[in-house]
């Protein structure tokens, strides 16, 4: 019997896709209130996914004002 290889294409767009929405919604949200007045979380959940998700894309919320 063989084994299938692993394929994560799929998880790789979706990656994709949550990167360009957190950067999309951080890039609204400093624009609108501030960098001081942003939070991690406030953008996290307006783009829909969690926290450590953000920081794991972009480790700090320095790195994502540099990014946005």
């Amino acid at each position: 019997m063989t084994s299938r290889g692993y394929d994560s294409s799929g998880r790789r767009a979706q990656a994709q896709a949550n990167r360009a929405r957190v950067l999309a919604t951080a890039r609204e949200l400093f624009i609108a209130g501030g960098y001081t007045a942003t939070s991690v979380a406030q953008i996290a959940k307006a783009a829909g996914v969690s926290a450590p998700t953000v920081f794991a894309a972009f480790t700090s919320k320095a790195n994502l004002l540099k990014e946005a």
